[in-house]
């Protein structure tokens, strides 16, 4: 857990740290629905910037 817990603090922008139980190295394919369930929910979430020059 200490990598994943780097990875997210050096992330330099939003990030979330979320473990899917029984699920390694290869999210998109050990936990599908989950991983993407995921990802949206943190995507839908963001607030997108525009530029109004």
């Amino acid at each position: 857990m200490k990598q994943v817990d780097a990875i997210v603090s050096q992330a330099g922008a939003e990030a979330e740290k979320v473990m899917l139980p029984d699920c390694a190295h290869i999210p998109h394919k050990e936990a599908a629905e989950a991983t993407f369930e995921t990802m949206w929910r943190f995507i839908a979430g963001l607030t997108t910037y525009t530029d109004s020059d």
